[in-house]
């Protein structure tokens, strides 16, 4: 029925005269982020938050993946369960353009980049080197071996090949940080690079959306990621590459995406599933936009920010331990958690595990909550190797402070994970409305023509259909007749009419 028709028979819409609310996610409010907790770190990130003005959750997730990255290497930390575990972090930051996500990363790992320069120049000058020894190793092989080819020289040829030694190696790939490799390319990367390697990126949709985490692909490259992060060694066997076995190695992740990418990721079943976001320290901390005002950093920012970076120098310049008879094979040491550290992990541990029943607070975010102290004890242990590469246990300090921050990040989990669904869903109530609005002709509707006539295959059962029509009636876009409706030919006793559609079919005018 028209709204010109309803004037004339003195009739309103039952409809909201505003019309529908748009199918939006409402924001959560969300805790601010523990800078405090950081300990040592915090100056390190006030300055680096004081010269960009960006929020300090990305500034903290920044330095920790810095951290990560350098230290990763060097120990391993033993859980109160008797497993060693990498140092490892891998981190996602979800924050608009704008946000000065590429400002921060300048800033917190500009170390490591001006590093990685230096580790080509030297691979340059090396790889000179190497081309010229394995000329001449070639020709002196090659003039061996044409000797050889009489029987009497073959004993003799085979002692000169022995002599002449295997063939000169190559200098090591000089990438410390990679922002888009497939799990495929990192791995041939590692067989012949560095063993402690990142994967960092301020434009983390540009690895999301590749090829490595494509539908055909993203379960291999998800749980690849999974193994490193556990500190398996890296096993292929490919046709054409034959098997590869490499243990040692060592990766962190920090990727920084906007929302909409974020949380297709973060709603992704298949992922949830097969554990990579349980692994992830996420946070998405509210917009700074409107409030950063210029202003020229203090000079104490400027010093904490030169005393991060001659930290962060010192650390790199610090031979990693290589396991003897290789070149980049890993051989961490082992840093303990202190009998006082350990109290509070296990409080922690059992603080989350009585919030993991099927109605508990955390039952929603279960993959992640089950490694909430291990995600704390790895944060521990950096905090303990910045303050003292020597170190050989984790202090009850350091301890309180990764509990504490695995608290915020187990906040974020939840509110990010309800918005994930939330979105997944909203786009899904906004398909089918789109149908109904272009395709369904009558004024309309009811179940089974959702999830019968409807072509959306995430619709095809009665429970997933009336959940759209509650999501659809609670923006407007539907409202129950109370007393059903004659659609198709026949009465249906559960019926929601269409906003912007006449109420009555069979009204003539």
């Amino acid at each position: 029925m028209t709204s010109e028709v309803r004037k004339l028979l003195g009739q309103r819409s039952p409809f909201n005269d505003e019309g529908p609310r748009p199918l939006t996610r409402e924001n959560v409010d969300q805790e601010p982020y523990p800078v405090e907790a950081l300990g040592d770190l915090q100056e390190a990130v006030g300055a680096i938050h004081e010269h960009t003005h960006a929020p300090l959750a990305i500034c903290a997730q920044s330095v920790l993946g810095a951290l990560s990255l350098v230290l990763q290497g060097h120990v391993d930390i033993r859980l109160p369960t008797g497993s060693r575990r990498p140092l490892s972090l891998f981190l996602i930051t979800i924050a608009e353009s704008g946000a000065r996500k590429s400002a921060v990363d300048g800033h917190a790992l500009k170390l490591i980049y001006d590093f990685e320069k230096q580790l080509q120049e030297q691979y340059d000058r090396d790889h000179l080197q190497y081309v010229n020894q394995r000329a001449l190793w070639d020709l002196d092989r090659k003039q061996i071996l044409k000797e050889s080819q009489s029987k009497k020289k073959r004993v003799e040829a085979e002692n000169d090949l022995h002599a002449l030694g295997d063939e000169p190696e190559a200098p090591l790939i000089p990438m410390l940080v990679c922002p888009e490799p497939t799990f495929e390319g990192y791995c041939k990367l590692t067989a012949v690079g560095q063993p402690s390697m990142g994967i960092y990126s301020a434009e983390g949709g540009s690895f999301i959306g590749r090829y490595g985490m494509s539908a055909d692909h993203r379960l291999r490259t998800a749980a690849g990621l999974s193994s490193l992060w556990d500190g398996d060694p890296i096993k292929r066997v490919r046709v054409t590459d034959g098997t590869t076995i490499l243990p040692g190695r060592r990766l962190s992740l920090h990727l920084m995406a906007q929302p909409e990418v974020s949380l297709q990721l973060l709603g992704d079943d298949l992922l949830v599933s097969q554990g990579l976001l349980s692994r992830c320290l996420v946070s998405a901390p509210p917009s700074a936009a409107g409030t950063r005002n210029f202003a020229v950093p203090r000079q104490q920012a400027v010093h904490r920010l030169d005393e991060y970076h001659r930290m962060l120098c010192r650390l790199l310049k610090q031979e990693l331990p290589i396991r003897a008879g290789t070149r980049n094979e890993l051989q961490p040491r082992t840093l303990r958690i202190s009998d006082e550290a350990e109290q509070i992990w296990i409080r922690l541990h059992d603080y989350v595990e009585e919030r993991l029943g099927e109605d508990g607070e955390f039952a929603s975010i279960s993959g992640f909550a089950n490694k909430a102290a291990e995600h704390a004890a790895r944060i521990a242990g950096l905090f303990a190797m910045w303050r003292d590469l020597q170190a050989n246990q984790v202090s009850a300090e350091d301890m309180a402070n990764a509990a504490r921050l695995v608290h915020h990040y187990l906040a974020e989990a939840l509110r990010l994970r309800g918005e994930a669904l939330a979105s997944k869903h909203l786009n899904l109530a906004a398909r089918v409305w789109e149908w109904l609005l272009h395709r369904w002709e009558h004024s309309a509707v009811y179940p089974a023509a959702i999830y019968n006539d409807c072509p959306i295959t995430a619709v095809r059962n009665r429970k997933s259909a009336l959940r759209i029509i509650a999501t659809l009636e609670e923006h407007g876009y539907l409202i129950r007749a109370k007393d059903g409706r004659r659609i198709n030919g026949a009465h249906r006793k559960e019926a929601w009419q269409i906003y912007g559609r006449s109420d009555d079919e069979n009204l003539e005018i």
